[in-house]
């Protein structure tokens, strides 16, 4: 096995809303001993393991904790959660991603106005679930382009909306074929631009690579994104952690992509990296364009996450 050049891209790791949710679980931290979390903060099991170990206690639901202190998680909750935990004297430390809480305001809009809403993205997952909670009982979601054969439409105005971590183009595809069912249909473009900037990032560095890796929770929506984006262009591995990197996974691989999920810290993203260095002895400094590759890490031509992303006004 000779792996000639790794490249890591750069918008891989924490995003915006992750970094905003850990920082109001550190400081929650700071003035209490127990702390609870309804769900898990973020989607990757070794970070909410890591937070649970100093107090942040995971769980399921309101009723068991009156009177207690509770993170609303990253991908935010229905007004229900809210109204119960005043009923209940909970105290809300709410760690909703802001470009998920605009998409909640957009959603309760449509309803004022008389609309019906239509969510594209995955109906298990925390973010729909709690959009559903805001767009009112009439909400539909479509996971595909089949379940629009199936939609039946009680409104003649009907509005749609995003998952924020949804691919773009499959979105606009569902958009399209959304014209002409409807009197009135009002779109808004809801994808996280970071979510975004991710995907084309991986997808570029997809059609360059010999294999990719992506790293992040296998319940992460976004990192599973990734995954169906690269594996259209190259044989593509998911993987939580270093260990469960493979030599047989690298095999005769000279060149390695390796991209990672919103909530995929940078110490998971740096082992499996040194996991990869120590397959080959042999792995040689190779240039990536005009830069010459440092560590054997080839830098790509995507912007920084520093640069990419911006807290939402």
């Amino acid at each position: 096995m000779i792996i000639k050049e790794i490249n890591r891209a750069r918008t891989a790791g924490f995003c915006f809303g992750v970094r905003r949710a850990l920082r109001l679980a550190e400081k929650a931290l700071r003035g209490n001993n127990k702390i609870y979390s309804l769900g898990p903060l973020i989607h990757n099991p070794h970070v909410v393991n890591s937070l649970t170990e100093r107090g942040i206690e995971v769980i399921p639901d309101l009723k068991s904790v009156p009177g207690e202190q509770v993170l609303i998680r990253s991908h935010g909750a229905a007004p229900q959660v809210f109204q119960q935990a005043e009923e209940a004297d909970i105290s809300i430390i709410d760690a909703t991603c802001p470009f998920v809480k605009r998409v909640q305001s957009q959603a309760a809009e449509l309803v004022r106005n008389g609309h019906q809403v239509l969510i594209v993205g995955q109906e298990d997952h925390p973010e729909v679930q709690g959009i559903l909670g805001w767009a009112g009982g009439g909400a539909v979601v479509i996971e595909s382009l089949a379940d629009l054969d199936q939609l039946a439409l009680n409104n003649k105005k009907v509005g749609i909306l995003a998952q924020t971590t949804q691919n773009r183009s499959k979105y606009f595809n569902i958009v399209s074929n959304m014209l002409g069912k409807t009197q009135e249909l009002r779109v808004f473009d809801t994808i996280c631009h970071t979510s975004q900037a991710r995907q084309e990032e991986a997808a570029a560095i997809s059609q360059r690579v010999d294999v990719m890796v992506v790293i992040g929770g296998k319940n992460s929506a976004n990192t599973c994104q990734l995954v169906d984006i690269c594996r259209k262009n190259v044989p593509t591995y998911h993987i939580e952690e270093a260990e469960d990197l493979t030599p047989e996974m690298l095999h005769e691989s000279f060149v390695v992509g390796v991209t990672a999920g919103a909530s995929t810290p940078d110490w998971i993203i740096e082992e499996v990296i040194e996991r990869m260095s120590m397959y080959d002895d042999e792995m040689e400094k190779v240039k990536d364009g005009e830069v010459e590759a440092v560590n054997n890490i080839a830098p790509t031509e995507a912007v920084s996450e520093a640069e990419a992303v911006t807290e939402p006004g």
